[in-house]
């Protein structure tokens, strides 16, 4: 039995960190463009989510927020971010936080 041929895929992330790297954030994301913000409820109650949000609607960055990563994501929050990104007509995701919400987004 033939096998089809591979599919290739690749993406080239960029990931800012650091001081300043909030305010760097805006200039790096395409204008037009929606986002799915992708995080966890500890960054939200930190107030994280909340500036990024509203350093968005500052610089007229639509978003959307999802909030509900958890420590080692399965794939059924993962197609819960999917159905919110799609029902919200968000073409990208930004990942804010560390490892879980990185791993999600």
């Amino acid at each position: 039995m033939a096998h089809p041929p591979p599919h290739r895929f690749s993406f080239c992330p960029r990931i800012l960190h650091g001081a300043g790297a909030l305010a760097d954030l805006p200039g790096s994301l395409e204008s037009g463009t929606k986002y799915l913000l992708v995080t966890d409820r500890g960054v939200a109650a930190a107030g994280l989510a909340a500036r990024v949000s509203e350093l968005f609607d500052a610089t007229g960055i639509d978003h959307e927020l999802f909030d509900e990563v958890c420590v080692d994501p399965d794939v059924a929050i993962v197609e819960k971010a999917v159905a919110l990104a799609t029902e919200s007509g968000c073409a990208a995701v930004v990942g804010l936080g560390r490892g879980s919400s990185l791993d999600a987004a």
